[in-house]
């Protein structure tokens, strides 16, 4: 054991001399490396200046480049949009003309349809003028149709009666002469008044005029009665308006009228005191003007009836009444 110990310590130190001639060859090639690494990176320093240098020019370049491009597609978009702006104008103002005949056309058509229009409404107006033209002169027509009715039938109850009073003085007359009585004086006293009078009534119904004095004479106090038609107010379209017939009269300021159409005894009473003539016979405004009708105004609550004479004299003495009786009412 004693003899191994100083051979590996030999061997040792054999060793450990020679790792440190290999430590120095490693530093020379460590020396030389850092030398070939040292020429190397100036080498590639200086391709990468030359590089850096190449790309900065071949950049400047290239922004030139696109520079003039840029410039080149600015003129080009500013030329375009001159075109479509030029070309636009162009396709409005065609537009526009086309637009402009087409207003000129719808506006021709729709003046004629104007005048189409105010054709037919005149058109129209005449005819409805026309219309109640002849509404109205069915309305007076079928008015003096009923009133000419209605006169007719009175004077053939009057016919009748004188009918029957002729003979009934004619069978008087007969018998009259069986008692040897004088048939002439009988004429002169009984004969010749009936009928002179019942003519008389036939002949003031059929004329409608009043007569004041006689009237006065036999009625005591009234100054005005004859026949009167009265306007329905409710009427219908092709209803006669005047077809109330009413025998009035009017006496101390106060107008009474009989209906004649009912078989009662209706009467109506206009005090004068609180009815009135307007100043034009008619209230305005109440259609056209007929000579023979007149209305009375109640004074407080406005009511309008409406009156119609046989004739004109009697429409004439009515209002000419009436204004006197409100004086003296």
């Amino acid at each position: 054991m004693a003899d191994e110990s100083p051979q590996k310590n030999a061997e040792a130190t054999e060793s450990n001399e020679w790792d440190d001639e290999d430590l120095e060859n490693i530093e020379d090639l460590l020396a030389l490396v850092e030398a070939e690494r040292s020429k190397m990176s100036k080498a590639v320093l200086s391709s990468a200046d030359s590089l850096s240098s190449a790309v900065t020019l071949a950049r400047k370049r290239l922004a030139a480049n696109i520079a003039v491009v840029e410039e080149q597609l600015k003129e080009e978009k500013r030329l375009l949009e001159e075109s479509k702006a030029q070309r636009s104008q162009e396709l409005n103002n065609s537009a526009f003309d086309e637009l402009q005949a087409k207003f000129a056309q719808r506006e021709a058509a729709f003046e004629k349809l104007k005048a189409e229009k105010r054709t037919i409404e005149e058109d129209r107006n005449v005819l409805k003028s026309e219309l109640e033209e002849a509404r109205v002169q069915i309305q007076e027509s079928a008015a003096k149709a009923s009133y000419l009715l209605e006169e007719n039938a009175a004077l053939t109850a009057e016919v009748k009666m004188l009918r029957s009073l002729l003979k009934g003085s004619e069978e008087a007359s007969v018998s009259s002469r069986s008692d040897r009585h004088d048939t002439s004086s009988y004429e002169n006293n009984v004969l010749q008044p009936v009928s002179s009078r019942g003519a008389q009534e036939v002949a003031e119904e059929a004329a409608g005029l009043p007569q004041a004095e006689e009237t006065q004479k036999r009625k005591g106090n009234k100054v005005m009665e004859s026949i009167l038609r009265k306007k329905k107010a409710d009427h219908g379209r092709f209803e006669d308006p005047w077809k109330i017939r009413l025998q009035c009269s009017l006496a101390d300021g106060v107008m009474e009228c009989l209906h004649l159409n009912d078989k009662g005894d209706t009467k109506e009473r206009y005090d004068m005191k609180n009815w009135y003539v307007p100043p034009e016979r008619r209230v305005p405004g109440k259609g056209r003007m007929d000579p023979l009708r007149f209305d009375l105004v109640h004074r407080d609550k406005g009511q309008v009836v409406s009156f119609k004479a046989e004739s004109l004299e009697a429409c004439d003495k009515w209002v000419t009444a009436l204004h006197s009786a409100v004086g003296s009412s």
